[in-house]
């Protein structure tokens, strides 16, 4: 049976205070599908768990986690719960708030889309109305059935 870590016990300030400039490194970043996913949580328009279990983004976060298991073999479990405390935290603060902007663009955020989301999508209309301004007979439709 695996044993788990009990999990870090990171400031939450300093927490939202890393996710805050990790987004804004993805969202200048090369990679547009990161850019694009940074913009939306930044928006407030998805949080970054539910980025992670969206189709739209869940092979960029496939790749992430190759890299960062990768990165991690053969490193054991002590050495891993050293690392995990708020000076780590506070060290990858302090590297991303050093780091200079990028020299690369902005990569222009994707084309918004004229359609409104908010209204419901299947609204119910009222029959059209003939030339003379009255309903059309369904008189004839009824007969059909009838028989």
């Amino acid at each position: 049976m695996v044993e788990h870590t009990p999990p870090a016990s990171f400031d939450k300030d300093k927490m939202r205070r890393f996710t805050e400039l990790a987004m804004r490194r993805l969202e200048n970043g090369p990679d547009p599908l990161l850019a694009e996913m940074a913009r939306e949580v930044r928006s407030g328009r998805m949080t970054l768990i539910e980025a992670a279990a969206s189709s739209a983004y869940r092979e960029a976060f496939a790749t992430i986690a190759d890299k960062a298991t990768e990165r991690l073999r053969g490193v054991d479990i002590d050495t891993l719960v050293a690392a995990a405390d708020d000076s780590a935290l506070d060290k990858l603060i302090a590297e991303l708030e050093a780091e200079p902007a990028a020299d690369d663009p902005k990569p222009d955020p994707p084309a918004e889309d004229d359609f409104d989301f908010s209204a419901p999508l299947a609204q119910s209309q009222p029959p059209p109305r003939s030339a003379s301004g009255t309903p059309p007979q369904r008189a004839r439709w009824k007969g059909r059935r009838q028989g």
